[in-house]
């Protein structure tokens, strides 16, 4: 069986009006459910599920030197959907991973985020926008690096130990688990 992830890697995402109710925040309470994939499957795809997903960014306020962003690691549940039936757990913890993955990745760039000097907003602008598009790169990278290990999930062992690293992994940068970011400008 084949699975592979889609990724919304433009920052512009974030500004595009998309269901709410089709929209999952990642959550370390909340893990994804087959019934959580609501497109109509692609029967033509080699793949049995495609979960999709972005690490969100977006300005939410400027309150003297401080700008705040949200930053959240969201799925797309309209624009994921699967073969599966409810009984294959392991491809969907391998669909999980590929969420846990996402908000690894969020917890990366809030951190970043979180060191930009900048003077003014055009400078913020530059640094965050680079900064975004690294970690985009990164993570875009490792989730093929998942996959290829993995083998999609059919490397069950394998699947279970990247699982145990990224959960590993999201426990060692929880101090980052929060999706607000205030970014101080610089004088």
């Amino acid at each position: 069986m084949k699975y592979y992830y889609s990724f919304y890697l433009i920052f512009l995402l974030s500004f595009t009006s998309v269901d709410e109710s089709k929209k999952m925040r990642w959550s370390a309470d909340r893990k994804l459910t087959w019934s959580d994939y609501l497109a109509v499957p692609d029967m033509k795809s080699e793949s049995s599920a495609v979960t999709t997903t972005s690490v969100s960014c977006f300005p939410l306020s400027t309150k003297g030197d401080t700008v705040t962003y949200r930053i959240e690691a969201l799925m797309y549940k309209g624009e994921s959907w699967t073969m599966f039936s409810d009984t294959s757990t392991n491809g969907l913890m391998h669909e999980q991973t590929h969420f846990d993955i996402t908000e690894l990745y969020a917890r990366k760039l809030r951190k970043e985020a979180a060191l930009i000097k900048a003077t003014r907003g055009s400078e913020l602008n530059i640094e965050f926008e680079k900064k975004f598009r690294a970690n985009q790169d990164s993570l875009h990278a490792y989730q093929d690096k998942y996959d290829n290990e993995t083998g999609f999930s059919g490397r069950k062992l394998v699947q279970k130990q990247w699982s145990q690293k990224i959960e590993m992994q999201l426990k060692d940068s929880d101090s980052f688990s929060g999706i607000f970011v205030k970014i101080l400008m610089v004088k």
